[in-house]
């Protein structure tokens, strides 16, 4: 594993469970510093879907004067409603204390102008996020995948908007339904089989039942042995529950050392199980870094 590649992983995996704050709350100065907030891995100020079309002005003029304010030390990323949205937001004075963009609804048909905007702004970390009918269409992905290229070394990770596929299905999530068990899991197939391959990583959609933390457990086991080890959150009630899953059991910290371990047999058993370097070396690389970050389950 290159430099590079161990900065990515440690950039994807430190994301932690990603809450969303829509910018059109009146006390968005205090919410975003209070220590419930503060103390959290990454965040995403959404100027998209969470706000309406009538309250996008306002909202935005909020975010200018959070800005003024200053922003935390926690990765703040904002989403904006478009490219042209993006665009004047990219003028605020301050935006350079943004850590990077949540990209909404990337297509064949606006890439080129998300390309165009961020390719004088390279500093800033990008998750491009995957909810369009192009997700539902493998032809079609492969061609978004060749034109997220440009920006790919700026991309953590790519989000899956759940909700917007759903939507594009005429359907919605039902409580105790994991993604898992919904058509969205081909799409969600495709999208791991088409982007992982590439070295891009991937984050978890989100569980939009607050109340409902059995449901998100059970998806979450799915998600970490779907290799997605991020995920959004709406609440920050989930984000305990999210990043608590992401603790490393110690037998697998215990694996992943062996596999490692420079005199390794090519093949070899650990715990029943068979142990083969040249192909797990991704995943236990992987594992002492989340180990690292999130510590060992008690």
């Amino acid at each position: 594993m290159t430099d590079y590649q161990k900065q990515s992983l440690y950039d994807y995996l430190a994301l932690g469970a990603s809450l969303y704050i829509p910018t059109s709350r009146p006390d968005l100065i205090s919410c975003v510093h209070s220590p419930e907030i503060t103390a959290l891995k990454s965040i995403i100020l959404c100027l998209e879907d969470a706000v309406l079309e009538s309250e996008r002005e306002q909202s935005l003029h909020r975010f200018a004067e959070l800005l003024k304010f200053g922003l935390p030390q926690t990765k703040v990323f904002v989403r904006p409603k478009d490219p042209n949205l993006l665009y004047k937001i990219l003028q605020l004075d301050g935006i350079e204390q943004v850590y990077g963009f949540v990209l909404p609804k990337v297509s064949l048909e606006n890439i080129s102008q998300y390309t165009e905007l961020l390719s004088q702004h390279k500093a800033f970390k990008l998750m491009p996020t995957l909810e369009t009918k192009a997700v539902l269409l493998q032809t079609k992905l492969e061609r978004l995948k060749l034109a997220l290229e440009p920006l790919k070394e700026s991309i953590i990770c790519l989000r899956v908007g759940a909700n917007d596929l759903f939507a594009l299905l005429g359907i919605k999530r039902m409580p105790g339904q994991s993604i898992y068990n919904s058509p969205l899991r081909t799409a969600l197939d495709q999208i791991i089989l088409c982007f992982r391959s590439e070295g891009y990583y991937v984050s978890a959609p989100v569980y939009d039942f607050i109340e409902d933390m059995e449901t998100l457990k059970s998806e979450l086991k799915q998600d970490i042995n779907y290799g997605l080890l991020s995920k959004t959150a709406i609440h920050p009630r989930q984000v305990a529950v999210i990043e608590a899953h992401y603790q490393v059991e110690q037998v697998e910290l215990e694996q992943a050392q062996a596999i490692l371990e420079e005199q390794a047999k090519a093949v070899f058993q650990f715990n029943a199980q068979m142990c083969e370097p040249s192909v797990h070396q991704a995943w236990a690389e992987q594992t002492l870094v989340r180990a690292e970050i999130y510590g060992i389950k008690p």
